[in-house]
C-alpha cells in the first residue's frame, strides 16, 4: 500500500537525497536497515491504521490495522535481517513481522504485571531471518525468555522463563530508568540492571537454564559512592543504567616494566560495558560516564564470582 506524506529532511544514501517521511503515527524509534526503515509506532485512540516500515527509495509504506497490532505502543524493535522485525510493546506483548508476507504474529500477550518490554536480544536463530529465542527486558527490572517457535499455539507457552528480582530487593518504579540486557558468550547466563529501595543500581544474574536468579552485584559510580560517604545522597535525580548487549574481550590498565600504564587484555574474562549515573531533573542530558564490567569465563559455573 502507497500512501503520500509530507517531506520533513532529507536522508543521503549513496551521496543521493531520499526522502524522510512524515508519518500519520508518530513513532518512538526508527531503524534504518539497507533499503527500508523499520518503526516502532506510538498507537493512540483514533489511530485505525500505523506504519511499520518503509522503502528509502520509493516511499512505500508497510501498514498494518492497529487492531492487529497487539492495541499498544511498541517500545522497542528489533530486526533480524531485513524482513523481519520483533516489536515489544507497553503492554508486555511481543510480536513479529514479517514484511514479505504481511503478516503479524502475536507471540505473546502481555502481562503488565512484570512490565512494558523496552528491549530485546536475539540469542539463537535457525538462520539470518528465522530466529528462535529471544531475551526480553522489562521496565520493572526482570526479563523473560521467549521461545518463539511456539507462536501460532497459546501465546503463553511461547514464555519460557520470567527472569524476576526479589520483591524486597528491587523497586518496580525506579527500575524503569534501568534499560538493557546481555548474555554470557555461552549464552546461559543473562544480566540486566535494577534498582533497590535505597536507589542504588545492581546489575542481576539469571541462569537461562532455569529462570532462576543466581546472584546480583552493585554498582555506584564515583559520584554515587562520594554522596554515600558524606550521608547526603541526593533523592531528587533519578537512578539510571543503560547496559550495552555487545560482548567484548575484558581490557585493563596495567603497569608495564618501564612503569607505564599499558592496556592489556585479560585471559579467561569478558566485558560488557554501561553507562550509570542519575538522570537530574534540572539537566537531564548528564547521565553518567561509560563504564566496563569484567566478568568470568567461567561465570555459567561459578556464579559466585560475580
Amino acid at each position: 500500500m502507497t500512501q503520500h506524506y509530507d517531506v520533513v529532511s532529507q536522508h543521503f544514501i549513496h551521496g543521493k537525497p531520499q526522502l524522510l517521511l512524515s508519518l500519520a503515527s508518530k513513532p518512538t524509534l526508527c531503524l534504518f536497515l539497507t533499503g527500508r526503515i523499520v518503526m516502532a509506532p506510538h498507537i493512540s485512540r483514533p489511530t485505525q491504521r500505523i506504519s511499520l516500515a518503509a522503502d528509502e527509495y520509493t516511499g512505500q509504506t508497510f501498514q498494518v490495522r492497529a487492531s492487529h497490532f497487539s492495541r499498544s505502543d511498541a517500545l522497542c524493535v528489533e530486526p533480524t535481517g531485513r524482513n523481519i522485525a520483533l516489536y515489544g510493546h507497553r503492554n508486555g506483548s511481543l510480536s513479529m513481522v514479517d514484511f514479505r508476507q504481511e503478516k503479524i504474529d502475536n507471540i505473546y500477550n502481555g502481562n503488565e504485571q512484570n512490565g512494558s518490554i523496552t528491549g530485546m536480544t536475539i540469542l539463537d536463530s535457525g538462520s539470518h531471518d528465522n530466529p528462535t529465542t529471544i531475551l526480553a527486558k522489562r521496565t520493572f527490572g526482570g526479563c523473560s525468555l521467549f521461545d518463539i517457535r511456539m507462536r501460532g499455539q497459546e501465546t503463553s507457552r511461547a514464555l519460557v522463563f520470567d527472569l524476576s528480582v526479589e520483591k524486597d530487593l528491587m523497586n518496580p518504579t525506579l527500575s524503569g530508568c534501568c534499560s538493557g540486557v546481555a548474555v554470557d558468550p555461552t549464552k546461559s547466563v543473562a544480566v540486566s540492571p535494577f534498582v533497590d529501595n535505597n536507589r542504588k543500581t545492581h546489575f542481576a544474574l539469571w541462569s537461562l537454564q532455569n529462570g532462576k536468579m543466581i546472584g546480583h552485584k552493585p554498582v555506584a559510580n564515583k559520584s554515587q559512592e562520594q554522596e554515600a560517604l558524606r550521608g547526603t545522597q541526593d533523592r531528587s535525580g533519578l537512578p539510571h543504567c543503560e547496559l550495552r548487549s555487545t560482548i567484548t574481550p575484558s581490557w585493563a590498565l596495567v603497569s608495564s616494566k618501564e612503569g607505564k600504564l599499558v592496556v592489556k587484555e585479560q585471559l579467561r574474562s569478558w566485558s560488557l560495558w554501561f553507562k550509570c549515573g542519575t538522570i537530574e531533573t534540572t539537566a537531564p542530558n548528564l547521565m553518567g560516564s561509560i563504564h566496563q564490567l569484567s566478568l568470568p569465563g567461567d561465570l555459567a559455573s561459578n556464579p559466585g564470582a560475580f
